[in-house]
């Protein structure tokens, strides 16, 4: 761990000096304007934007070199070790999102702070979440879980109620689904595959399931809520799958709690919308 806090610590203060220089410049210069599979899609220029696209980079080449420092890891494939960059990423995505436009109030000084803590703690609970046999494993990768879940219903509320169509809202739900299952299945660096295999399968349902919710008129937190539970169901399975724990009664287990969420979240949807 000792070898990894410089690394860490040099991470944190890049992003912190790139998320003040992006708050010098939050106005677009310009639009990049497109379609996408039918959509509209427009995308703000400027020199902020191209300091988010390269804290972004940097945070997934910081966080290579820091778990490469990991005795365990340093051979490990580049499939394995990309593993624990969306974590990181997302910290830095949401914090250059959202911290430049804080800027000229007293409020910014407060949202870099919170990046700092943010961006830093993730950082290392995931270093200590790589040897089961260290002293806070278990508490860090339940602290990972927490956030993983936490980030997965943030997104998907967020996507839902974006207003774009939902043939893109599926692909970008996919996407931040098998992202997302990546760092809840990662297990030892040998079972790689087996992990992109179950997170892309659970990407696939939840993605297809988000599709179909298009029809129903739930809102985007009920929608975010059945989401999740989609989510939490494919990859409590599968993480008893590479396990080598998936039996008939674990099935039956996750589907049981599956069918009485899902009824109380479609109770609550009123509430909910």
């Amino acid at each position: 761990m000792s070898s990894a806090l410089p690394l860490a610590g040099r991470l944190v203060t890049v992003v912190l000096l790139g998320l003040a220089f992006a708050s010098l410049n939050v106005r677009p210069a310009g639009q990049l304007e497109f379609t996408f599979m039918g959509s509209p899609v427009m995308v703000g220029l400027s020199g902020a934007t191209l300091i988010i696209v390269l804290l972004v980079l940097l945070t997934c080449v910081g966080v290579e070199a820091m778990v490469r420092t990991h005795p365990w890891l340093q051979t490990a494939p580049l499939a394995y070790t990309a593993i624990f960059w969306p974590l990181p990423a997302f910290v830095t995505l949401g914090a250059a999102l959202l911290v430049p436009t804080l800027y000229g109030r007293p409020i910014w000084v407060g949202g870099l702070i919170l990046t700092f803590v943010g961006l830093a703690t993730v950082l290392i609970v995931q270093y200590q979440g790589i040897d089961p046999g260290t002293r806070y494993y278990d508490r860090a990768r339940l602290f990972i879980t927490l956030i993983a879940y936490g980030s997965a219903f943030f997104l998907y509320a967020a996507v839902s109620a974006a207003g774009v169509r939902w043939v893109v809202s599926a692909l970008v739900i996919l996407l931040v689904t098998v992202v997302l299952a990546l760092t809840l299945l990662r297990g030892a660096a040998a079972q790689w595959r087996s992990a992109w295999l179950y997170a892309v399968a659970s990407g696939l349902v939840v993605g297809e399931l988000a599709w179909a919710l298009n029809y129903w008129d739930i809102g985007a937190i009920g929608m975010a809520a059945l989401l999740l539970l989609a989510f939490y169901i494919m990859t409590g399975l599968s993480q008893h799958a590479l396990q080598n724990r998936l039996s008939r009664r674990v099935v039956v287990e996750f589907v049981a709690v599956g069918a009485v969420f899902f009824f109380v979240i479609l109770r609550l949807t009123p509430w909910l919308s």
